[in-house]
């Protein structure tokens, strides 16, 4: 008492006129498939922007990076605009970050072993905006790559900056109470 979805297809090669084979297949199973994955990648995205996250992927090989949409909208970038290759990466991230990203990427990589690093890197506008990132290593037959995630955190960051400089002014009316 359940609805199938069928494909279907009709031939009249070799037959005498008017008749028809049809040939059909359920694919009921494909289809219910194809609405989970749209249902899926509709609310990782959703997720993704709540998060100001983005996700990404390099291949071990190759050098080549992809980053999903979510990830070039982070950095104010067009869906497909970014390169798609390390070095392309490499190129947003702050020069005073880089030397620690590069070890702790090859770190990890060595070891097979959770990445996570802090960092700066360059938007479209040319502005550094702070992001954590973790990734985390996948060995197989056809290759090794690492996949991971990219968060803004840079309000986190600016709100940890002021309250530094709010304690070190504090610390410094203490200091002159005493000494006054």
């Amino acid at each position: 008492g359940e609805w199938r979805w069928l494909e279907s297809v009709a031939s009249t090669a070799a037959l005498p006129e008017g008749n028809h084979v049809i040939n059909s297949r359920d694919v009921t199973e494909r289809i219910m498939a194809e609405r989970e994955r749209r249902i899926v990648e509709e609310s990782r995205s959703l997720a993704l922007e709540a998060a100001n996250a983005g996700i990404w992927a390099r291949n071990l090989a190759t050098g080549d990076v992809w980053w999903h949409e979510s990830t070039e909208r982070l950095f104010g970038l067009d869906p497909g605009a970014f390169e798609g290759s390390f070095e392309a990466f490499v190129d947003r991230v702050h020069p005073d970050d880089l030397p620690r990203v590069r070890d702790q990427l090859e770190h990890a990589i060595e070891t097979d072993s959770m990445y996570q690093a802090e960092f700066r890197m360059r938007d479209a506008d040319g502005e550094y905006q702070w992001v954590e990132v973790r990734g985390r290593i996948h060995r197989e037959e056809e290759g090794s790559r690492m996949i991971g995630v990219h968060h803004d955190i840079t309000r986190q960051k600016d709100r940890e900056a002021t309250l530094e400089r709010q304690r070190s002014l504090l610390e410094a009316q203490q200091e002159a109470m005493i000494d006054g």
